[in-house]
């Protein structure tokens, strides 16, 4: 009986996360022409190989758009920034819009990714920190290589935090 009324309680969230979704899909857009002008440009961009987001007519590129836009509405504060994309195609091709959003708002206020993709890339810093601490911690040998060729965990980690590894990983793979 228990596991009958969490699926309920899940079903209750989606219910909740499609309702709260489609209000602001229509509240009037407050996005900076700047960000609407990247996510044109970055839309058609996104796993233009996957036949699920390969044409303006696929359903997972209509779907992104839309996503991408009702999150620009949503968190006007943090508005669109690249890399964006690559997340909300991987949560669509394995779910569908209204999942995508809610786990996007998620990443972005619960697990910080806000911070990440802000314009002072505070959070991408700090993680490249955390990276580069870890390196010396359990990789001395890697550090002190790092150290002595000028190397910064930044010139290569940077693409993997900013779009949590969706570029590195294969999508079918992710």
């Amino acid at each position: 009986m228990e596991h009958v009324e969490e699926r309920t309680d899940q079903e209750m969230d989606y219910k909740r996360a499609q309702e709260i979704y489609l209000r602001i899909q229509k509240k009037e857009p407050k996005a900076q022409a700047d960000d609407l002008k990247t996510l044109r440009a970055d839309v058609p961009r996104t796993y233009p190989e996957e036949p699920f987001f390969n044409t303006d007519e696929a359903p997972g590129r209509r779907s992104l758009d839309q996503l991408l836009r009702t999150l620009i509405k949503h968190s006007s504060s943090t508005g669109y920034t690249q890399g964006m994309n690559n997340i909300a195609a991987v949560l669509i091709f394995h779910s569908d819009e209204v999942f995508a959003f809610d786990l996007m708002i998620k990443l972005l206020n619960d697990y910080h990714l806000k911070e990440v993709t802000m314009n002072s890339l505070y959070g991408l810093h700090m993680n490249c920190d955390v990276l580069s601490a870890l390196v010396k911690v359990e990789l001395p040998r890697l550090g002190e290589h790092f150290k002595k060729t000028g190397v910064s965990p930044f010139q290569f980690s940077h693409n993997w935090i900013f779009t949590l590894f969706s570029q590195n990983i294969p999508l079918g793979q992710i």
